[in-house]
């Protein structure tokens, strides 16, 4: 998958990135469609987050569709759109 990645201290990169697997019961894969920057993606990419230090794939506000779900997941489906 395609994924960009803050490779250095103000460096983007648009890289190839592992495809997520279901580790936990209470998890699930969502196919993203969009992704939103945020204030946290503009730290990082400034070097003033506390937490977020490169390498870092970045984007955490999305919108997309469940591909998958694990077992104990009972609200979302397959095809549901989040």
């Amino acid at each position: 998958m395609k994924a960009v990645c803050l490779q250095d201290i103000g460096k983007l990169e648009l890289v190839e990135a592992e495809m997520p697997t279901i580790n936990g019961p209470d998890e699930m894969i969502i196919k993203t469609d969009y992704v939103g920057v945020c204030g946290s993606e503009i730290h990082a990419f400034h070097g003033t987050h506390p937490y977020r230090k490169p390498p870092a794939i970045l984007g955490h506000e999305t919108l997309g569709t469940v591909v998958e779900v694990g077992s104990a997941v009972t609200q979302f489906a397959p095809g549901d759109r989040v």
